[in-house]
């Protein structure tokens, strides 16, 4: 394919030899044919990026809109301290994928949370995938730059960000006009902002681009849409800087569409008895249902399903397999994964147990100063916690 996108880049000259093509019907070919390619399928392994599924395969998520208002509703959840009145913005549903893509091409600035394996990164890609259709409110953009944020290790310069994912061979100061050009018909979805290396985030903007914590603060590209990803705890840096995002988070699964989700996984294998059968089985169990709420554990049970024909004799043997792969995930590179999950068990542990043998009830929900600061870092990068901002009273909480 990256052959094909160099020699899109050159037309016949004059004389016989060839001329840059730099204009925005060509860049826009280029976009849209990447976008074709490489947002028509989704993963459908955690570990091996070769194996895919279709993109229809991917069943909707449940979603919510905050209320743009004032609106807040109480939560009471239990601490060592006490008992504490929490408000929490109020939300309301999203009823399809559809409603998600009104909410973007509304809005200039959206924010999409949501835990770890929750199904932010596919919708991103569905987004980009919209856009290559002329009958989605998508195809109201002239460009849709998907950009993965956890690529972009030595600058913060989205255009640079661009050419290495998407365009390679156009020159950043040609992008750059196209762009400037025709800025209110530019899209870009910028996934995964707690993935970025935190010193590359807080670099200057480079000369001649666009820095991601400037258009996330919306210093640039006002007039462009910015979709962000995150997981929640990097939400205050992004409405720090601008408070006016719309913010939409994705809940997960609900039990009909994970049966869904688990019914297209083996309708591909041409075995759909298997996947009756392992729908049967999340089903039968409250345990299993609730697990079912997390799109990357319905495809954990469908590998292993589908590969044993037999879950887990015991939850924790799931969890171990869960826990080894969302740390492979997301080290770095030299870092000892063994040692790492030992230490995210070391720390988040015995708050967990406490929590789970509170004399009250059981606790899921915790301060952030029950936690050590390592094991709270660990804890939110991998995916283990997820961290939100509340108000109690007076009192800002995480």
């Amino acid at each position: 394919m990256m052959g094909n996108l160099l020699r899109r880049l050159w037309k016949s000259g004059p004389s016989g030899g060839f001329a840059p093509r730099t204009d925005l019907t060509n860049i826009q070919q280029l976009v849209l044919e990447y976008n074709n390619d490489q947002t028509c399928t989704i993963p459908a392994h955690p570990l091996d990026p070769s194996r895919t599924l279709d993109i229809y395969h991917f069943s909707e998520l449940e979603l919510t809109q905050n209320v743009e208002s004032n609106e807040t509703t109480k939560e009471l959840i239990h601490l060592p301290e006490g008992t504490r009145d929490l408000d929490k913005p109020r939300t309301k549903p999203l009823y399809s994928f559809e409603d998600m893509l009104d909410v973007l091409v509304t809005k200039l600035r959206v924010i999409l949370s949501g835990r770890a394996g929750f199904g932010k990164s596919t919708l991103l890609l569905s987004v980009a995938n919209a856009s290559t259709d002329p009958n989605s409110n998508m195809a109201k953009f002239k460009l849709v730059f998907p950009l993965k944020l956890s690529q972009m290790k030595k600058t913060s310069c989205v255009l640079e960000a661009i050419r290495d994912q998407i365009l390679p061979g156009i020159e950043k100061a040609v992008l750059k006009k196209v762009i400037d050009d025709y800025e209110a018909d530019t899209a870009f979805l910028l996934d995964g902002l707690d993935e970025i290396p935190s010193h590359v985030l807080n670099s200057p903007a480079p000369e001649g681009g666009y820095g991601v914590k400037d258009i996330l603060h919306n210093k640039v590209l006002r007039r462009s849409t910015v979709l962000v990803s995150t997981r929640p705890h990097m939400i205050d840096f992004a409405i720090k800087g601008y408070p006016h995002y719309t913010r939409l988070q994705t809940l997960g699964f609900t039990l009909d569409t994970a049966q869904k989700y688990i019914t297209s996984y083996f309708a591909t294998k041409c075995d759909a008895k298997n996947g009756e059968l392992l729908i049967s089985h999340v089903t039968s169990s409250s345990l299993m249902r609730t697990l079912a709420q997390i799109p990357i554990l319905v495809l954990f049970l469908c590998i292993i399903w589908d590969n044993l024909s037999k879950l887990p004799d015991q939850l924790t043997a799931l969890y171990t397999q869960f826990a080894d792969v969302l740390v492979s995930r997301r080290c770095n590179e030299g870092e000892d994964q063994v040692a790492l999950v030992k230490s995210v068990v070391r720390g988040l542990g015995p708050v967990a147990l406490d929590g789970l043998l509170d004399p009250k009830g059981e606790r899921l929900v915790f301060s952030s100063e029950e936690f050590e600061e390592k094991a709270l870092k660990d804890g939110c990068r991998f995916g283990f916690l997820q961290q939100e901002s509340f108000t109690s009273g007076l009192k800002k909480m995480k």
